[in-house]
């Protein structure tokens, strides 16, 4: 006999007589007191701890459930290049960073003043074509900035345009 068989045979030892219930009652309790005995003496018998399927023979069998992968959450890095053109045909090198999704600083303090206007326009254009923004630094220092970075001045991606000179 297992302990739980012997625990629940104390247990019923000491449970009410019956005195308090009808005839017809007190017949229901032991034939339902029986037939728990009866199946318990069973389960010992398949040796499967007739307590144990007693207990848990309503629990509903666990579902299989889909077990999803876990990862792990890192910021997406942001990089930052630094460009100073001399020529019209490093714009290239330009565009190139910024569809990595990089920022680019570029710096026009060293051209000419017709080349800074085309680099100028270039620059927003090619911000406005990929949803990114553009910021001047300083006066002749551009921040182009990818859709997912904010910039310190509060822009995200600005969608106003075309930067105007005029």
């Amino acid at each position: 006999m297992s302990v739980a068989g012997a625990l629940r045979d104390v247990v019923d030892y000491f449970r009410s007589d019956g005195a308090d219930l009808d005839d017809e009652a007190y017949e229901e309790a032991m034939e339902a007191e029986e037939g728990r005995r009866l199946r318990r003496l069973e389960g010992e018998r398949r040796g499967t701890g007739g307590a144990f399927d007693e207990i848990y023979a309503a629990e509903p069998e666990p579902r299989d459930r889909k077990v999803r992968p876990l990862h792990l959450v890192t910021p997406p890095q942001v990089r930052f290049a630094v460009q100073a053109p001399c020529s019209f045909d490093e714009a290239q090198s330009i565009a190139d960073e910024f569809r990595r999704n990089s920022c680019v600083s570029v710096d026009l303090q060293g051209c000419e003043p017709r080349l800074a206007k085309r680099l100028i326009d270039f620059c927003s254009g090619l911000a406005y074509a990929l949803d990114g923004s553009l910021l001047f630094v300083e006066r002749d220092v551009l921040l182009l900035a990818p859709h997912h970075v904010e910039l310190a001045d509060g822009t995200r991606g600005t969608r106003s345009g075309f930067y105007n000179q005029l």
